[in-house]
């Protein structure tokens, strides 16, 4: 810890960022431990750099960055043993009191069945408070069921090209149906606003839709499964009931950048849909990604996982996905998204 000698202390700009990143910790993170074991000061850094690319100079410096890396590592191995703790307590000592919103005790108690818990409070400062957070946020919290059979909407965007001259413009240039893309969100901010959350987004191009079809992409109804076809297997994420569905090696560039939801727009003939889906990289995307090179490798059998396996002739999408790497977004794309500021229409979403 800083000590009270004001020498000593971190610059004000120091505490804003680590503020900032405690903040995208919060927002970002998974309920599990894999989040906390794989995150990293690197990351969070990466993290803040593209969230204020004008404070560049600053985040430069090396007295400042030196002192925010401290305090992050930190921050995170503080919150990694938390973590730990909290999964060992509850997954292998009292599992049964999972998900009981009436459960509760003091850290006391816990530092009395496990001694170790009250040596690792010494060397971690606020450890007791962030394991009480951690219990509270994963298990302890009611969490509503949906009903059976009723599919919950994720929030979404529909926008109209006749209500916004930005999306006019992307739609009037030639695409070849089922192209796609990932772009930065600067670029799409006079399409979807302010609804965007991460920093880069996958487009789909000049898809047909019914009305059904386009609402179904919004479903909150994910997971993961080995495609298996007859020479290949491929570990995929599939979203809203597997109409959208991402093999995770060839979407791994993309998927890369992603925080803790996929973006996607989809683009159709006179409007788009903008949503965006739950997974998060640090968490247990983290562990997908290694399987998934593995599985494509055949170093880990598809017989045995705890993937459900789907054979490929049954694979039924709204539109297809073929193994290719994402690629960015055209120049000439990026160049019809520019122009005059337009107003964008309120956002139209659905009860989350």
């Amino acid at each position: 810890m800083f000590t009270n000698t004001d020498s000593l202390l971190p610059r004000d700009d120091v505490v804003k960022f680590f503020e900032d990143a405690k903040t995208l910790l919060e927002l970002r993170q998974d309920n599990n431990v894999e989040f906390w074991q794989n995150m990293d000061a690197t990351a969070l850094e990466i993290w803040l750099r593209e969230d204020h690319p004008d404070k560049a100079d600053t985040l430069n410096s090396r007295i400042c960055l030196s002192a925010l890396r401290e305090l992050l590592s930190r921050h995170l191995a503080k919150m990694r043993c938390a973590a730990e703790w909290v999964h060992r307590i509850f997954e292998v000592s009292i599992s049964e009191l999972k998900s009981h919103p009436d459960y509760f005790i003091l850290f006391s108690e816990l530092c009395d069945d496990h001694p170790e818990l009250l040596r690792d409070a010494y060397i971690h400062y606020g450890l007791a408070q962030a394991v009480q957070t951690l219990m509270a946020r994963w298990y302890l919290q009611p969490k509503a069921e949906p009903l059976a059979g009723a599919k919950r909407a994720l929030p979404h965007t529909f926008v109209k090209a006749s209500d916004n001259e930005a999306l006019a413009r992307l739609l009037s240039r030639r695409w070849t149906s089922g192209d796609r893309f990932y772009a930065d969100r600067d670029l799409l901010r006079p399409v979807v606003g302010d609804a965007c959350t991460e920093r880069k987004v996958l487009i789909f191009t000049r898809l047909k839709e019914s009305e059904n079809d386009s609402l179904s992409l919004a479903f909150d109804r994910a997971r993961t499964v080995i495609e298996q076809g007859p020479r290949t297997s491929r570990l995929t994420e599939t979203f809203a009931d597997g109409l959208l569905r991402l093999p995770l090696t060839s979407s791994a560039g993309y998927l890369e950048h992603v925080r803790s939801r996929v973006a996607v727009l989809y683009l159709f003939d006179d409007r788009a849909l903008f949503v965006e889906y739950p997974w998060n990289r640090s968490g247990t995307g983290h562990q997908r990604l290694a399987h998934a090179y593995s599985i494509g490798d055949k170093a880990l059998p598809v017989q045995g996982t705890d993937y459900p396996v789907e054979q490929y002739d049954e694979v039924d999408t709204l539109f297809g996905w073929q193994q290719v790497y994402v690629p960015e977004l055209p120049e000439w794309a990026a160049k019809a998204l520019a122009g005059p500021s337009v107003h964008v229409p309120t956002s139209v979403r659905a009860n989350s």
